[in-house]
This record gives C-alpha cells, structure tokens and sequence, in this order.
C-alpha cells in the first residue's frame, strides 16, 4: 500500500522533458532509491512478489520452512563494511540469508567477513520474525 504511494509521488514529481527522454535526472533517481531504501519500499515490493510467486507455485503466502546458509563475497578496496576472515585469508563480506522451501529470499543481511557465523546468524534471525509470521521450521548446517 505505502510503496503505491510512494510510486505515484515519484512519477507525479518527474519533469515532462525527463520522461519523454525516458529516465529521470540521476539525481532524482539516487534520491528515490536512497529513500526507498529508507522507508522500506524495496522490502514491500520484494515481499509482495514473494507471496504473489508462492500464490502461483499452489503454497500458502507465508512459508512455514525456511533453510538458512551462509554466503561469501570477496570484496574491493572501498569504504564499505568488509573485514578479513582469518581462517580462509581473503577480505570479504558474508552474507546469512533464509529462503523459503521455492528458494525465494525471505530475509539477508550482509557484513564483514570478520563477523563469526553465529553472530551473523542471530541478527538474521533477529529481522524474520517481522518477515514471516508462520515460520515453524528452520533448516541450518553446523558451520
């Protein structure tokens, strides 16, 4: 509901010249993402196409499994947060994330490779609870 409203407001704002052209000014758009962003917009849309994917695959719109792991991104040398894993020596972020038994995202966090797994594991359990309300069922390894 909210991100229809934040949809219209984005196409109301636009210049005429701009759309014709087919994109806003770059200013515009960093300023929508970034605000999206802020307000949740994106994990709106992300959950509404869940549950419109999970309506078609003949599941109820909320999952009651999800199957939590762990991935591992190297990373460039810029200011964002990363830090070093000692026991595979390379700079990277990791990644937890849970999917639903289709392997549609429900929750992801990213951070620093310096992070222990179960850390990382805890502040993704932390965010699903307001993801998924009937979640009954978590798979996990032992790494």
């Amino acid at each position: 509901m909210d991100s229809r409203r934040h949809l219209v407001r984005f196409l109301n704002r636009l210049p005429i010249a701009d759309v014709a052209r087919g994109l806003p000014l770059r200013e515009h758009r960093v300023w929508h993402f970034r605000n999206w962003v802020r307000c949740g917009v994106w994990e709106e849309i992300h959950r509404h196409l869940r549950q419109q994917l999970r309506l078609a695959s003949a599941k109820k719109k909320l999952p009651s499994v999800a199957i939590l792991d762990r991935q591992s991104m190297r990373t460039a040398e810029v200011e964002v947060e990363r830090g070093y894993d000692g026991a595979r020596q390379i700079t990277e972020r990791k990644r937890p994330i849970a999917v639903d038994t289709l392997g549609l995202i429900v929750a992801v966090v990213v951070h620093g490779a310096d992070w222990q797994d179960q850390d990382g594991a805890c502040f993704l359990l932390m965010k699903l609870p307001r993801t998924c309300l009937r979640l009954k069922v978590l798979f996990a390894d032992s790494a």
